[in-house]
């Protein structure tokens, strides 16, 4: 009969790891809401403003491939007489999706886009382009940090760590941006200030560590 082995006893630990950077692309979320009793004129009065929109886009540098439509509905409107549902008219929403390639262009787009008709700005992201390397250098470093933790811990207990992790959990990983916001907006005098900050990416690991018997 083979014999059982029993498992080695080991440690859990928590590293996290932090890596800031400039934004250096921008995602603006905006369009325009459009009321009518006729559905069909709420929607043509929706499109030649959004046309107006897109082509103020243009004069920007902002091309047709970094435009997207997030959000286009079409929802009756209701006002509630003497306790009856009566239909009020029809409210068209559309909003579209725009990445910005210059950050410091975001605010005189936004103002572009109200000055020809735009009067919904549902969100602001400042992002970068190379996020992704950003990323794993925040969980590098979450990384260094756990097995600074548990090697710490070994010494005060004085037992022989294994450095090579048995198991690794990645438990959050976020990155800053401005808010997401949504209300109505009239064009302004002049440009929009925007401080696009700094991107903080976090990377969480939790870490499993392996020690064995105590050192002689």
């Amino acid at each position: 009969m083979q014999k059982e082995v029993n498992p080695l006893p080991y440690m859990v630990v928590n590293g996290e790891g932090v890596v800031t950077a400039e934004p250096n692309s921008a995602v603006i979320e905006l369009g325009v809401q459009t009321e009518n009793k006729n559905v069909a004129a709420a929607q043509q009065e929706n499109a030649e403003t959004m046309h107006q929109i897109l082509q103020s886009l243009l004069t920007y540098g902002v091309g047709e491939g970094a435009i997207q439509t997030s959000q286009y509905t079409v929802s009756p409107k209701y006002d509630f007489i003497d306790g009856e549902q009566v239909l009020k008219g029809y409210q068209v929403n559309h909003l579209i999706r725009i990445t910005v390639g210059q950050v410091e262009n975001t605010g005189v787009i936004i103002d572009s886009a109200v000055s020809n008709g735009a009067n919904q700005v549902a969100g602001i992201t400042f992002t970068a382009r190379d996020l992704e390397t950003y990323e794993q250098q925040a969980l590098s470093g979450a990384m260094d940090d756990a097995l600074v933790k548990a090697r710490t811990l070994a010494s005060n207990m004085q037992v022989n760590m294994n450095p090579v992790p048995i198991k690794i959990i990645e438990t959050t990983s976020a990155s800053g941006s401005i808010t997401p916001m949504y209300f109505k907006t009239q064009a302004a005098a002049s440009s929009t200030p925007l401080m696009p900050g700094q991107l903080e990416i976090r990377a969480a690991l939790e870490v499993q560590f392996e020690y064995g018997k105590r050192r002689e």
